[in-house]
């Protein structure tokens, strides 16, 4: 009865959901913080090509991460951020994404990546793309902090331009 309830509750929710279910998951996170403020309107595609030549890499190899996440910010707009498991969803997500507003630098960086952070299995890597300094720079500390915790990797591109 017992092998005929987990294998129902597997059915209905999927292999994915079914390890999270069951804490089986032990792998990490790839998250993307992204810059979309009109200046990177010229540096928007590079990015979202670059994230998704990082999502091919790690597919189908021993650091094949167990979810995504994505939070794209603005100014004064944070978020929200896109946690799938599915990695054709996430591409598509960061493919629909789009430079617009903001009209001055900096912008809110940190308080994405704070999202990003808190939201990412530990030891996992976050990239983030971005042409502008912190907005919240009050927030350097706590950031720091949690990605310290959580053993994250943070990784900034900085457009060449």
């Amino acid at each position: 009865a017992t092998e005929e309830f987990f294998r129902s509750i597997r059915t209905a929710a999927g292999d994915a959901q079914f390890a999270n279910f069951l804490n089986l998951n032990t792998g990490s996170t790839l998250c993307f913080v992204i810059d979309t403020t009109l200046s990177m309107e010229d540096d928007i595609a590079a990015s979202k090509d670059r994230a998704i030549e990082i999502i091919s890499s790690r597919l189908g190899s021993p650091t094949a991460p167990s979810n995504f996440i994505l939070v794209p910010f603005s100014d004064p707009h944070v978020g929200p951020a896109v946690v799938t498991n599915d990695p054709e969803e996430f591409e598509t997500a960061i493919g629909n994404l789009q430079a617009s507003g903001g009209g001055d630098a900096p912008e809110y960086s940190l308080s994405a990546l704070q999202i990003a952070l808190a939201r990412s299995l530990p030891g996992s890597t976050v990239f983030v793309f971005t042409d502008a300094g912190a907005k919240d720079a009050g927030l350097v500390e706590s950031v720091t902090s949690l990605g310290i915790q959580k053993n994250i990797k943070v990784r900034l591109n900085v457009p060449l331009n």
